[in-house]
């Protein structure tokens, strides 16, 4: 076996050997709308990927309370407090309903709507929010896309 180097982003001081973790980002293939018809059904979907989303979250609070730091907590809670976000959740539902798209380009749109206002803030503490959005409208959109195996939730050892 030969050797390989990867470079990351840390997330925690120190150095650290374990077993590697490659987040693949899912590949959505755009559908450009769905019919009338199917607006409450694709609505549904959406809903459903946003219970699950909310649960996979506190699973791995959770799971990996003894694990993470406050800060690492706090940004979970955050994913899941954009999750519940009284204006972000229905604009993707209104997005599918009125503009008749699928949720998954609905989540993308929304998404980076919202990041680009957090980004703008003159707060430095609001503008690191925007991490938080994109990282729960990335959860959604896998969950959405069936690929919701490859998220951190799935993993079940220490990996790096």
């Amino acid at each position: 076996m030969g050797n390989e180097s990867c470079k990351g982003i840390g997330v925690s001081e120190g150095i650290r050997i374990a077993k590697a973790f490659v987040y693949r980002q899912p590949v959505v293939h755009e559908v450009k709308s769905i019919s009338a018809d199917c607006a409450d059904a694709e609505a549904a979907r959406f809903q459903s990927a946003v219970k699950n989303a909310v649960q996979a979250v506190e699973d791995l609070i959770a799971r990996s309370a003894n694990m993470l730091d406050e800060k690492q907590i706090g940004i979970l809670k955050g994913q899941k407090s954009i999750l519940a976000d009284p204006a972000y959740v229905p604009e993707i539902e209104k997005r599918i309903r009125k503009q008749l798209i699928p949720a998954e380009q609905a989540v993308k749109q929304v998404t980076e709507q919202f990041a680009a206002l957090f980004e703008n803030m003159p707060n430095p503490y609001m503008k690191e929010r925007a991490a938080d959005v994109r990282d729960a409208g990335r959860r959604l959109v896998q969950i959405l896309s069936g690929e919701a195996g490859n998220t951190l939730s799935s993993i079940h050892e220490k990996v790096i």
